[in-house]
């Protein structure tokens, strides 16, 4: 792993200027990908695409703010706790009402990208990780109504894209509709590659068994 000289962001709302990790090269050994597409790789720090400005506290797109490099290293990668990506959420569902009006316009495609990465930060804070926390109903039945809203925003789907749809339909407990999605995949004809295969019959798999919950589909030691 290689680290490049931090990025410098710049808060929209308040100005305070941040900086962040930057990566020049990295590599996979010790990788998992997971059912969800969440691809974990601890030679391959993530910088979250949502950062927290330290001043205001409001949240903003990283590729959004940046405003040239730092003379040095930093570790800062501003990644969110799942908390905050549930306030960030709702920040930018607020934006997105008043982008007509207001200052900090939030189109729907960014709304949807934060959507689907609250989502991963559900799964990260309760099934990626060794504490083995119970979600509450009340959390499950936010996730599973968050779950439905982004299959209803999202328009298009790739037959290779449906491996996604499949997954949210079996995440939100839709496990007709999850093997529904899968049988749709192999009569489009599609050639999947071997990890695709593979998330495709780990799904089914799943699916059959009514498990719910994310999973790893493979991991590199």
């Amino acid at each position: 792993m290689l680290p490049d000289y931090s990025d410098l962001l710049k808060c929209p709302f308040c100005g305070e200027k941040k900086k962040v990790f930057s990566l020049l090269s990295g590599n996979t050994f010790e990788c998992e990908l997971w059912s969800d597409t969440r691809f974990v790789a601890p030679m391959l720090p993530e910088v979250s695409p949502v950062q927290k400005c330290n001043r205001c506290g409001k949240y903003y797109f990283k590729n959004r703010q940046m405003c040239g490099k730092s003379d040095d290293y930093d570790g800062d990668r501003g990644l969110l706790s799942y908390q905050e990506w549930k306030e960030a959420y709702f920040q930018m569902l607020r934006d997105n009402a008043e982008g007509a009006h207001g200052k900090h316009v939030v189109s729907d495609d960014e709304v949807l990208e934060v959507r689907f990465l609250l989502i991963w930060a559900y799964n990260d804070y309760y099934y990626r990780n060794d504490e083995c926390i119970i979600p509450s109903e009340e959390e499950h039945d936010f996730m599973v109504s968050l779950i439905k809203t982004q299959l209803e925003a999202t328009k298009g789907w790739k037959p290779k894209g449906l491996l996604l749809k499949a997954e949210f339909y079996r995440e939100s407990n839709q496990m007709d509709l999850c093997l529904e999605t899968l049988k749709a995949v192999s009569d489009s004809g599609v050639s999947l590659d071997k990890v695709e295969s593979l998330v495709f019959e780990r799904l089914r798999e799943e699916a059959l068994k009514g498990n719910d919950k994310v999973f790893i589909v493979f991991s590199k030691k």
